[in-house]
């Protein structure tokens, strides 16, 4: 079934990203403090004592506070941030098969897998501007010179086809039910091979663009 309360328009653009003030680095109070977070956390990746013991000496140091007060309080800024946020999440595995009598210690140790979920990661590749015009959205099919498929990439895979043809689909019936006038400007813009599958199953397609 296909919530027609949200409503797609395939004909005009999505509204612009609203972008980010340039000097706007929240959840940290400075450019300077995420400088400091990304190259203590990220670049040095410096122990919970050392990064306390930095942070001591920069307060004895400098009249001001430092932009933390403990590891603590910078990974929790850290943590804190949400742009581009993908949270990280864990299960744990364990050998489930024979065990003999002295088993090896990997056997019976309890291993944390941890991840972060990859449609949100891509969600988040996909709406960052600097990929713009680099990534080809559309699916396709590679044919090798013995006439045989070959997959070279996400999108010449057959669950990308699979997904283009059905959102294709829901998008049709959408449009189709609001305004029959921008379906018919849809279906002009689209390549004839698509056309004639969608022929296949819409009789409205069939009687706006296939008679």
């Amino acid at each position: 079934m296909i919530a027609l309360d949200v409503i797609y328009h395939p004909i005009r653009p999505p509204p612009p990203k609203p972008s980010p003030l340039p000097d706007d680095y929240s959840p940290y109070e400075s450019r300077a403090a995420f400088q400091l977070a990304e190259f203590l956390y990220n670049r040095e990746q410096m122990s919970a004592a050392k990064i306390n013991e930095l942070l001591a000496i920069m307060a004895s140091i400098y009249d001001n506070d430092p932009p933390f007060h403990s590891h603590k309080h910078m990974y929790d800024t850290i943590d804190a941030t949400t742009h581009g946020d993908s949270p990280w999440q864990s299960f744990s595995v364990t050998y489930s098969g024979a065990i003999p009598d002295d088993p090896p210690s990997w056997m019976t140790t309890e291993y944390d897998v941890w991840y972060r979920d990859p449609k949100v990661v891509l969600e988040h590749q996909l709406a960052n501007p600097d990929f713009k015009g680099e990534v080809d959205y559309s699916a396709k099919v590679v044919v090798n010179e013995g006439g045989r498929r070959e997959v070279c990439d996400l999108m010449s895979g057959q669950w990308a086809f699979e997904q283009s043809v059905s959102n294709l689909f829901q998008i049709v019936i959408q449009v189709s039910y609001i305004d029959p006038a921008a379906l018919r400007t849809l279906l002009r813009k689209m390549p004839t091979r698509m056309v004639q599958c969608l022929c296949q199953w819409f009789s409205a397609v069939t009687r706006l663009r296939c008679r």
